[in-house]
């Protein structure tokens, strides 16, 4: 899995409810987004400041990628790894954007830690091979959501598609981001008491 240059962004990460930013909040996307991969997403800011922004999409499971073969695949590359080769572990994999796309991550809560592990907001974001041998043995952070990919905002980009109404700006939640699959771009809205059947392209914050 995982070893990444976005660590050194990832340092960058504000403290959730940052003035200006919007670290380690929700954004859900406005209806101008669809067609695109941000069609009814729900996206959790990890970072964002004056530089840029990056986030992953909470809400896009993808039924085409096999857990076990991710574990294979790591394991075939770790010469050390002997013991995560031999699981048979499903676990959904969700697609958190666009960007690097082959590349993994967990997005986790804070009761665990691993070398590699970033603060983002209120929660946590790994990505190192040591996470997935506690998922896999069962001693996992009490939270966590496997992602690959991720979505990224240049300098200001956030802040100008922001203005341009296409995304609404929710407080954190960690049942959105964690609990099973459902409506949650639907469920996400009603944070700020949005009813999704009546929305337009407006835009509002939480």
């Amino acid at each position: 899995m995982m070893e990444h240059d976005l660590e050194h962004d990832l340092m960058r990460a504000q403290p959730s409810g940052h003035t200006g930013f919007f670290s380690g909040r929700l954004l859900a996307a406005m209806p101008n987004h669809g067609g695109s991969y941000f069609e009814r997403a729900v996206i959790f800011i990890c970072y964002h400041d004056e530089n840029g922004a990056m986030g992953l999409i909470v809400n896009q499971p993808l039924s085409d990628v096999d857990f076990a073969e991710i574990l294979l695949s790591d394991a075939e590359n770790d010469e050390d790894d002997d013991t995560i080769e031999s699981k048979k572990f499903y676990l959904p994999v969700y697609m958190g954007g666009p960007v690097d796309n082959e590349r993994g991550f967990v997005l986790h809560s804070g009761d665990k830690k691993y070398e590699s592990t970033q603060a983002v907001g209120n929660l946590c974001l790994t990505a190192s091979v040591d996470i997935l041998h506690d998922i896999v043995s069962g001693n996992p952070p009490e939270q966590y959501k496997f992602m690959l990919g991720y979505t990224g905002w240049g300098k200001t980009q956030l802040e100008q598609e922001y203005d341009e109404n296409s995304w609404l700006l929710l407080p954190y939640d960690s049942n959105i981001i964690f609990a099973d699959d459902g409506d949650k771009w639907g469920d996400a809205l009603k944070l700020i008491g949005v009813d999704a059947t009546k929305l337009s392209a407006f835009g509002g914050q939480a």
